[in-house]
């Protein structure tokens, strides 16, 4: 996870009071799925058939 990627989190759980933050990415886009997953998303589901 990096630095900036960090702070983003500190400031939305501790200070905003967000509870949740979602990423979405392309279905068949794996690699970008891989970055989110690096930096602490898990795949909830997949939505089918939507833009």
């Amino acid at each position: 996870m990096t630095q900036a990627t960090e702070k983003v989190y500190e400031l939305a759980f501790e200070q905003l009071d967000i509870i949740k933050i979602m990423a979405t990415t392309f279905k068949d886009n794996i690699d970008s799925r891989r970055v989110i997953e690096k930096n602490g998303f898990k795949l909830e589901g997949i939505r089918e058939k939507s833009i």
